[in-house]
């Protein structure tokens, strides 16, 4: 089974900054792609995760990815932790694949946020075969 991992930094690596951070297995139920400015020069991605496929079980998560100059709430505090263009769209690719075939996504949120938000994706792992 091939782990592709959609880094912070680009790279087949995760960077974990010294912020609180907690990993977690769901399924993806909805994603969104919004062109706001508050989610950075690139807009950014919605995406719902559940406990279980098919939007089955309940809703685990509603986290953002952000691009780079992100100001909202809801966008990691951390450069680090922003993603570019192409990232977002490789991250937004997967998710709709994830959603369509039930595979679980590992993700990784923060507790470090803009504007005093409180969870904030930090990564996402896709699994697949």
């Amino acid at each position: 089974m091939k782990k592709y991992l959609l880094g912070l930094t680009g790279a087949l690596a995760i960077v974990l900054s010294p912020m609180v951070a907690r990993a977690t297995t769901g399924y993806v139920c909805e994603v969104k792609q919004y062109n706001y400015s508050g989610f950075g020069s690139y807009g950014g991605i919605l995406m719902r995760f559940y406990t279980a496929p098919n939007c089955g079980g309940s809703l685990a998560a509603t986290l953002y990815a952000c691009t780079t100059g992100s100001t909202d709430a809801v966008c990691s505090a951390s450069v680090y932790n922003t993603f570019s263009e192409p990232q977002l769209q490789s991250i937004y690719t997967n998710l709709i694949g994830h959603a369509r075939s039930g595979n679980a996504v590992n993700y990784l949120t923060t507790t470090s946020c803009k504007g005093g938000g409180t969870n904030c994706l930090e990564s996402v792992y896709f699994k697949g075969n």
